[in-house]
């Protein structure tokens, strides 16, 4: 979703985009080939309850099982989202944009 963005050089390898929302917290590194990884540490759950009332269960297994032990390779930070929520599809995708983060933000 993002190679035409680093094509256009609105977007660069190694820039930073983020979802955030009041439960969970996710960032990623763009690649030259506008894959992203998720890097080790890159998604957080800020509020445990809160977030597995807002359906985010399934990311608590794969933060302890997968994602806090190495970098991880994904074709679309939405893919990231679909199984932090263990879905298929998610209605409203536009609700899950990840933001570019400013120089200097982390």
């Amino acid at each position: 979703i993002y190679y035409d963005a680093v094509m256009g050089g609105e977007l660069k390898a190694g820039d930073l985009l983020r979802f955030t929302d009041d439960n969970i917290e996710i960032t990623v590194e763009l690649t030259d080939t506008g894959t992203v990884i998720l890097p080790k540490g890159g998604a957080n759950i800020l509020n445990m309850l809160k977030a597995i009332e807002a359906g985010w269960g399934p990311m608590v297994s794969l933060l302890t099982d997968q994602w806090s032990k190495s970098d991880t390779e994904f074709q679309d930070p939405i893919e990231i989202i679909k199984l932090a929520q263990n879905k298929q599809r998610l209605r409203n995708q536009d609700r899950f944009e990840f933001k570019r983060l400013a120089l200097g933000a982390s």
